[in-house]
């Protein structure tokens, strides 16, 4: 791993999206209903995370890595959730790189109007708005992406809820239910990852699936621990801690202000570019103001 942080603006914004994704899924109108028993692993944690949605929750988060020439050396950080406008991410770690060992970090913050991601490339910001708008393209996309879910015509919704999506996902692998270790308060899960379904892997990595384990709370669906097991003593811990749910935040948890000097670059104009090439629309680039 050659950084933690994205080193192009486009993968900056890729990175920034796919939490931007989870954030407005999380929200999505259609989780307001009540969920039935999950009758499988995979429905089962589809549900239990779908749950969060409703619920306040702030973590301290801890990453490290195992075997030779991982580059990565380790990172922490710390989450804070207030809904799918209110949320803060803060993470600091180091990697291994030509220059020797670097330290790294980036912060992502929702205010309530505008997400920021700061890094050492510069803060860029998406409003949350426009992304709320552009929802139902960003679904629809990711539902063709192999995850095989599509809106029923005769319901009335406009595409597949996060819910749905997250347990046609994890259905595509086998998941078995683990007994937990004594002591251990929390629900564990033995994940083997189908890699033939994913185009990123390639053939020879395809014979060496990684092994996953995912442990929950258990009295709450928040991941407290996943070990990746990739093989020839390579691997990947995370742990959370000092969770709690509050029921609420102080004021100013959420606010943001760009460093001195720092020159914020908001990206949501290339976001609706995206959006538009999900979903096949006209090229209206030339409408759009940078």
């Amino acid at each position: 791993m050659r950084a933690l942080i994205p080193q192009a603006p486009i993968l900056m914004l890729r990175f920034i999206l796919s939490l931007l994704f989870a954030a407005v899924l999380f929200g999505a109108p259609l989780l307001g209903q009540e969920t039935a028993i999950a009758k499988t692993p995979a429905q089962e944690i589809a549900a239990g995370i779908a749950g969060l949605q409703d619920k306040y929750f702030e973590f301290d988060l801890a990453i490290k890595a195992e075997g030779e020439n991982t580059g990565f050396q380790g990172a922490s950080g710390h989450i804070i959730w207030g809904g799918t406008r209110h949320f803060s991410i803060e993470f600091s770690g180091s990697a291994i790189t030509d220059l020797g060992e670097e330290e790294q970090s980036f912060k992502v913050v929702a205010d309530g109007k505008d997400i920021y991601m700061e890094s050492e490339e510069g803060v860029m910001k998406v409003n949350l708005d426009v992304l709320e708008e552009l929802q139902p393209q960003l679904l629809t996309q990711i539902s063709k992406e192999g995850l095989g879910i599509e809106a029923d015509e005769d319901s009335g919704e406009e595409g597949p809820d996060f819910e749905a999506v997250l347990a046609a996902g994890l259905a595509q692998h086998t998941i078995t239910a683990l007994p937990s270790p004594v002591g251990a308060n929390d629900r564990r899960f033995f994940i083997i990852l189908d890699l033939e379904t994913d185009e990123e892997f390639g053939e020879d990595e395809a014979d060496a699936a990684p092994e996953i384990m995912v442990a929950f709370g258990i009295d709450h669906w928040l991941p407290t621990l996943v070990t990746v097991d990739a093989g020839e003593g390579k691997g990947t811990e995370i742990s959370a801690s000092s969770i709690r749910f509050p029921e609420e935040f102080a004021e100013g948890t959420f606010s943001y202000s760009p460093p001195e000097g720092a020159q914020v670059q908001d990206f949501t104009p290339m976001l609706k570019i995206m959006a538009m090439q999900m979903g096949g629309q006209p090229d209206d680039e030339d409408e759009l103001e940078f």
